[in-house]
């Protein structure tokens, strides 16, 4: 993967499976990573294996059905990080 240092970005759906597996791969490529979704126990779960690659993690705990969720998640990654280059939209509703 092409060198991700100093970008940021954001994945949805990410607490498990390939949300989670493309968090991990992108902080690997030393991306900072928001890892987001609805489980904020799974998500902790998810940064910390993201943790362990070159990049940073954030975890979101938002609903993304609907605009506050999604506006919520940029503030939170744009006030922790300054900016957005990344998105990764992996949510699904189940």
């Amino acid at each position: 993967m092409t060198d991700l240092s100093g970008k940021t970005a954001i994945v949805t759906g990410a607490s498990g499976g390939i949300g989670q597996a493309v968090a991990r791969a992108l902080s690997e490529a030393g991306a900072q990573v928001a890892v987001c979704g609805q489980n904020p126990e799974r998500l902790e779960q998810a940064a910390a294996e993201v943790r362990k690659g070159r990049g940073e993690a954030l975890v979101v705990a938002a609903d993304l059905r609907n605009n506050d969720g999604i506006q919520q998640t940029i503030d939170t990654v744009t006030k922790a990080w300054g900016r957005i280059d990344i998105l990764v939209n992996n949510a699904g509703i189940t």
